[in-house]
């Protein structure tokens, strides 16, 4: 039996599952000061040990930063051997495909082992207390900073990563790492919107010749059919949407602004009755158990697995991104990284670079579902290409007719063009995190 991987018949806890669950239900991610703790410093903001600069810097697409490197901290030689292993990744769970590890392991003659984590406060205790012994760790863009910060990543040593020309020009030198020093782009995502056509018949053209595509989510007549991730941010981003389009500030620190956002999700709620949830997108949507669903473009893409019909259900999922006719959406990556305790740092940048060679990237996103922001992927013709040795395993081959493809999940292939239009999550102060929050849970709290 081969298992999608967000198959709940298969997984514990996946990556974005964990997000979901945690952010609702007010579970405390880890702070910049308990970040520079775990590292030994007073967590205070200040200069550390031999007065290196230990404050984290967090960088905007206004403002990109180079993050700080450390004499005590240098990043590896050259033209080292690699070591025996076993190379050890840190992970989310179900977010890397088994088949790809012992790809690589086979290759390089080393035992690849998997270890999994459920939240940063529980990776950053154990990065403390030498529990684990890892060799590759895939932090989120808000936490790459305070890492760096707290001396727990290794600066890369780019002469091991020849594979980095694969990646999108703006992906090698991103405005919260400048030039790639710490983290390298895993997968990419944007955030907008899934639905059936038998429950909600709509096509996106039609969406996009109204005055706000987002308004469709205070539809009345959708009473029952509307989810939204339960996911603090995405979900007051969707109210701010339905009010200031391209003018919304994904990071405002404004509390009129963020109170307004409450403020339409408690409208929403009022008019559909509308349901938070871990899964509505990429199994409520397909199972027909939503007509419309905030989506991200990884989960609808994986929707057909989820379909009990596929070659005959499937063609009724739509997905529709606004920001490309002009209207705001959400675009964001997630990353990987070599923590600084590495015993296996050659393995691990070969193991990086190996993970950007187009086969094994492409063979990596036909199972997790999440696109990589290779140049070699073209929207026009992803759809109809053939990876020998991967035939069969795309999720639009699954679903397709015999000899055909359908197109009516293509525009959740995200362009690099998308990320010249998309409006980007940054991270943010304690202090304006913790108005984002409690705006949500006061939505919830109803």
């Amino acid at each position: 039996m081969v298992y999608h991987p967000r198959d709940p018949a298969h997984r514990s806890v996946s990556r974005r599952d964990f997000l979901r669950r945690s952010l609702a239900a007010g579970v405390a991610l880890p702070t910049s000061a308990a970040i520079l703790a775990a590292c030994g410093d007073d967590g205070e903001g200040g200069p550390g040990p031999g007065g290196d600069d230990q404050i984290p810097r967090f960088g905007t697409l206004d403002q990109p930063v180079t993050l700080q490197t450390y004499d005590d901290n240098p990043p590896i030689d050259s033209n080292l051997e690699p070591e025996a292993g076993p190379l050890v990744i840190y992970n989310w769970e179900q977010y890397l495909w088994k088949p790809v590890l012992r790809d690589f392991g086979k290759k390089y003659g080393v035992e690849v082992k998997y270890e999994t984590f459920y939240n940063m406060e529980q990776a950053i205790q154990k990065f403390q207390s030498g529990e684990v012994d890892y060799d590759v760790f895939f932090p989120t863009i808000d936490y790459v900073p305070k890492l760096v910060a707290g001396k727990l990543l290794q600066p890369l040593n780019h002469d091991y990563l020849g594979n980095t020309k694969n990646l999108w020009p703006a992906m090698q030198d991103p405005y919260y790492d400048l030039g790639s020093q710490y983290s390298l782009p895993y997968t990419i995502y944007h955030t907008g919107m899934a639905w059936r056509t038998d429950i909600v018949p709509v096509e996106p053209e039609e969406l996009a010749a109204g005055s706000n595509p987002y308004e469709i989510f205070w539809d009345a007549d959708l009473a029952g059919k509307v989810g939204i991730y339960d996911v603090y941010r995405e979900a007051l981003a969707l109210g701010m949407y339905r009010d200031h389009l391209n003018d919304t500030d994904l990071n405002t620190s404004d509390p009129a602004v963020i109170e307004a956002a409450r403020d339409r999700l408690i409208e929403l709620n009022d008019l559909v009755g509308v349901k938070t949830t871990i899964d509505g997108a990429y199994a409520g949507v397909p199972e027909g158990k939503f007509g419309l669903h905030q989506s991200w473009s990884g989960d609808i893409q994986a929707g057909p697995w989820y379909t009990s019909q596929p070659r005959r259900e499937a063609p009724l999922l739509r997905y529709y991104w606004p920001a490309r006719d002009g209207f705001g959406g959400t675009i964001d990556n997630d990353t990987y990284s070599i923590p600084a305790s590495a015993k296996n740092p050659v393995l691990a940048h070969l193991f990086l670079n190996f993970m950007m060679d187009e086969f094994n990237a492409i063979k990596n996103w036909t199972w997790v579902g999440y696109q990589v922001p290779f140049s070699a992927v073209n929207e026009d013709t992803i759809f109809e290409e053939s990876y020998p040795g991967l035939e069969g395993w795309f999720v639009w081959d699954y679903a397709a007719p015999e000899g055909k493809h359908w197109d009516n999940l293509k525009s959740t292939i995200v362009t690099e063009e998308d990320f010249d239009i998309g409006k980007r999550a940054t991270g943010l102060p304690v202090e304006v995190d913790e108005l984002w929050s409690s705006a949500y849970a006061e939505f919830k709290a109803g």
